[in-house]
C-alpha cells in the first residue's frame, strides 16, 4: 500500500508508547462542524486544521517544473543528436561522393541514411525507456516519502510501464531525429561530387550557417524583451528563459569564430596565428555540441543557484520563525492549565500564546494570527520591507502585517490600506510584508491589543516556550507529554521542526538535481566523443606538424588548448546565463507559481567544481589523440593517416 502499513491494534500497542489512537483524520469539515466537534473534545484533545496545501496545485507545479526540465534536457539531447549526425557526414563525404560520381542518385542514399538513422532511433528509444525506467524507479522512493510527509499522499512504490509511454518518446525521438538529421543530409546530397573531397567546403559552409544562426540568436533576443512586457506567470516565465537560453546558444558558435579570427589577426607569429584560425575552423566539427554544452552548464549553474537559495533563504527564515524553543498546540479548555504550569517552572525562561483564525475572502482563505510585544515576538517575523515604526504601529493603531503571498493576491503595499471581510472590517493600514514559506495560503498578523485581539482569542490557542539554555528541551517536551497527556504532534521541539523541514526539503529537490546531473553528464559526454572524433580524424595534421619540428609537449598542449580555448568562450558566456536563468526562476516563475520571492546566492565553490569538471573532461579529449600518436613514429603516424 505504497508508504503505509496496516496492522492489528493489538500489535501497535505493543510497537508504540500510545495507549490507544494517536491521531484521528477527518475530511472536509465546514466551519460549523469543526466548532461543534472542538465543543465535545476532551481538554487533552484538540482539533486541528491541516496546514498542507491541497495536492493538486503543487503536483501541477511538480510536473511543469519536470516538463521544463525534460524539455531541456530533450534541446540539449538534439543537439547532440544533431553534432552526431552532422560529424558522421562530413567523415562520408569522400564515400558519399564517390557513389554518386558512380551513378547512385540522391533518393538512394537518402533512403539507406534514413533507415540508417532510423534504426538508431529505435534502438535508442528502446535503451531510453529501460534506462528511464530503471532512473524513475531509483528516484520514486524519494517522491514518494516527500509526498507523503508533506501532503499524506499514498504513492503506489512499484513501476507500471505504459505504451502511451513508449509511443509518446518514440514520436518524439522520430520528429527530433528529423529536425537533428534534415539539414546536414540535405547538405550532403546538395554539394556537387566533386568538392565532396575537399574538407574546406563544410568550413565554409558551416561558417554561413553560423552568421544565420546569429541573425535568429539576435530575432529571438527582440522577441525575449517584447517577452518579458507580458503578463508575469508561470508560462511567460518559462518562455522567457527559453527564448534567452537558445539566444545565446544561437550566438554562441559565430561569436567564437569571431573571437578565434580577431585574436589571429592580433598576433604577428605564424604558430598562434595558425592555433587560432585552426580553433575556428575546428567550430565547423563541434560548434553544434559546444551549444549543447553551453546549455547544460548554464542548466546546472542555474539550478544549482536556485535550489541553493531556496535552501539558504528557507534554512534562515526557519532560524527566525522558530524563536522558541518549544511549541505546544493545546486545546482551548487545556490552555489555562498549561500556562499556569509553565509559570511554576524555573526551567522556563519565558512564554506566550498566539491565536489562529481563519476568514473567506475573495482572495482564498485567509489566516489571522496573534503577535504580542516581545522583542522574540518581533524577532520571529522575517520581515521583508516594513514602515520605520512599524512595531509600534502594529499594537498601537489599526494596522497589520501581510504575508508577501497575500499582499500580491491583495495587490497592495506597505502604507496602503487593505480592506478585510467581516469581523476584520475595512480600512487596516499595511505597516509591513513579511517572508512566509510556510502557508499554502494567505496570512495576515494583528496585534493582541488591537480591535481584533478579542474576536482572535477565541481561536486555536498555540504557546511558545523559551527555555533556559542549561535546559534540555528533550527532557521538557517529555514531561509535558507525560503530565498533560498530550501527543507528538502537539508538543514539537525546535531542533526536530528545523531537522524534520530541512530533511523534506532536501528529498524534494532530489529529481530536479539528478535530472540537472544526468543532463550535465550527457552533454560533457556529446562534446567529448564529438572532440575525440574529431582530433582522430585531424592524425595526419599532428603527424605533419610533429615532422616540422613541434615537440610532444607542444602537440599534446595544442590538442588540449584548442579545446580548452571554445571552452573558456563557452563558461563566460555559461555562467552569467546560468545566473541569469536563476534570476527569473526566481523572480518570475516561482513568484507567479506561489507568489513569495527569496534572496539570490551566490556559490562559487559550486560553479567551479562544476566548470573544473567538465573542463577535465574536455581536456582530456582534446589530448588523448595526441598523447596516443606521440607512441608511435612519426612515419607510422603519417603513414597511417593517409
Amino acid at each position: 500500500m505504497g508508504t503505509y502499513l496496516v496492522a492489528d491494534m493489538a500489535l501497535l500497542r505493543t510497537l508504540s508508547s500510545h495507549a490507544g489512537i494517536a491521531d484521528i483524520l477527518c475530511g472536509s469539515l465546514t466551519q460549523a462542524e469543526r466548532q461543534q466537534i472542538r465543543n465535545v473534545l476532551p481538554p487533552a484533545l484538540t482539533l486541528t486544521k491541516t496546514q498542507a496545501t491541497q495536492l493538486g496545485p503543487l503536483t501541477r507545479a511538480f510536473h511543469l517544473n519536470l516538463l521544463a526540465m525534460g524539455l531541456l534536457a530533450s534541446v540539449v539531447g538534439l543537439f547532440i543528436f544533431y553534432q552526431a549526425i552532422s560529424l558522421s557526414m562530413t567523415q562520408r563525404q569522400p564515400l558519399v561522393g564517390a557513389l554518386r560520381q558512380l551513378g547512385v542518385d540522391g533518393r538512394q542514399l537518402s533512403g539507406v541514411m534514413l533507415a540508417e538513422i532510423l534504426v538508431w532511433v529505435v534502438l535508442g528509444v528502446m535503451s531510453g525507456n529501460v534506462l528511464g525506467l530503471m532512473l524513475a524507479n531509483q528516484l520514486l522512493p524519494a517522491v514518494a516519502t516527500t509526498l507523503s510527509d508533506l501532503y499524506g499522499a499514498d504513492i503506489d512504490l512499484v513501476m507500471h510501464w505504459q505504451w502511451q509511454w513508449g509511443l509518446a518518446s518514440l514520436l518524439l525521438a522520430i520528429l527530433g531525429a528529423m529536425m537533428a538529421s534534415a539539414w546536414p543530409l540535405v547538405r550532403l546530397l546538395n554539394t556537387s561530387p566533386g568538392r565532396l573531397s575537399q574538407r574546406m567546403t563544410l568550413i565554409r559552409g558551416t561558417h554561413q550557417e553560423y552568421a544565420v544562426q546569429a541573425i535568429i540568436a539576435i530575432l529571438l533576443g527582440v522577441t525575449a524583451w517584447g517577452v518579458s512586457y507580458w503578463e508575469s506567470s508561470q508560462w511567460q516565465g518559462f518562455t522567457l528563459i527559453a527564448l534567452t537560453m537558445l539566444s545565446a546558444a544561437l550566438a554562441l558558435p559565430y561569436a567564437c569564430g569571431w573571437l578565434f579570427h580577431t585574436l589571429a589577426r592580433g598576433y604577428a607569429g605564424a604558430r598562434w596565428r595558425w592555433f587560432f584560425t585552426d580553433a575556428a575552423a575546428s567550430l565547423s566539427y563541434r560548434g553544434v555540441a559546444a551549444m549543447a554544452f553551453m546549455l547544460a552548464v548554464s542548466a546546472h549553474i542555474g539550478m544549482e543557484t536556485m535550489v541553493g537559495s531556496f535552501r539558504t533563504s528557507t534554512e534562515t527564515w526557519l532560524q527566525q520563525r522558530l524563536a522558541a524553543d518549544v511549541y505546544v498546540r493545546p486545546g482551548n479548555a487545556l490552555l489555562p492549565r498549561i500556562e499556569s504550569w509553565l509559570e511554576q517552572q524555573e526551567d522556563v525562561s519565558q512564554f506566550w500564546a498566539t491565536y489562529r483564525r481563519e476568514l473567506v475572502a475573495p482572495q482564498g482563505r485567509l489566516e489571522v494570527l496573534s503577535v504580542g510585544d516581545r522583542a522574540l515576538e518581533k524577532q520571529s517575523l522575517a520581515v521583508k520591507s516594513a514602515q520605520p515604526q512599524y512595531w509600534s504601529q502594529l499594537h498601537q493603531q489599526r494596522a497589520v502585517l501581510l504575508s508577501e503571498s497575500l499582499a500580491a493576491k491583495f495587490d497592495v503595499s506597505v502604507g496602503e490600506m487593505v480592506n478585510l471581510p467581516a469581523p476584520m472590517g475595512e480600512r487596516w493600514h499595511v505597516a509591513g510584508i513579511y517572508y512566509d514559506y510556510g502557508n499554502p495560503y494567505g496570512q495576515l498578523v494583528v496585534s493582541t491589543h488591537s480591535e481584533a485581539g478579542e474576536w482572535l482569542a477565541q481561536g486555536r490557542p498555540s504557546l511558545a516556550v523559551v527555555l533556559d539554555k542549561e535546559a534540555p528541551s528533550d527532557h521538557f517536551v517529555d514531561q509535558m507529554n507525560t503530565r498533560f497527556s498530550l501527543s507528538n504532534g502537539q508538543v514539537q521541539n525546535q531542533a526536530d521542526i528545523m531537522r524534520y523541514a530541512m530533511r523534506i526539503f532536501d528529498r524534494t529537490f532530489t529529481v530536479t538535481e539528478s535530472l540537472c546531473v544526468l543532463m550535465l553528464i550527457v552533454a560533457i559526454s556529446g562534446l567529448f566523443f564529438a572532440t575525440l572524433a574529431t582530433e582522430l580524424s585531424r592524425q595526419r595534421q599532428y603527424s605533419l606538424l610533429r615532422y616540422l619540428g613541434l615537440s610532444g609537449r607542444e602537440l599534446i598542449a595544442l590538442g588540449g588548448g584548442q579545446v580548452g580555448d571554445p571552452w573558456v568562450s563557452q563558461c563566460l558566456i555559461a555562467i552569467p546565463l546560468g545566473l541569469v536563468l536563476a534570476s527569473m526562476l526566481i523572480h518570475v516563475v516561482l513568484k507567479a507559481s506561489f507568489g513569495w520571492t527569496m534572496t539570490m546566492n551566490f556559490f562559487p565553490m559550486t560553479y567551479a567544481t562544476t566548470i573544473s569538471l567538465s573542463m577535465l573532461a574536455l581536456m582530456v579529449a582534446g589530448a588523448w589523440p595526441v598523447y596516443r600518436m606521440l607512441k608511435r613514429t612519426a612515419a607510422a603516424s603519417l603513414r597511417d593517416a593517409q
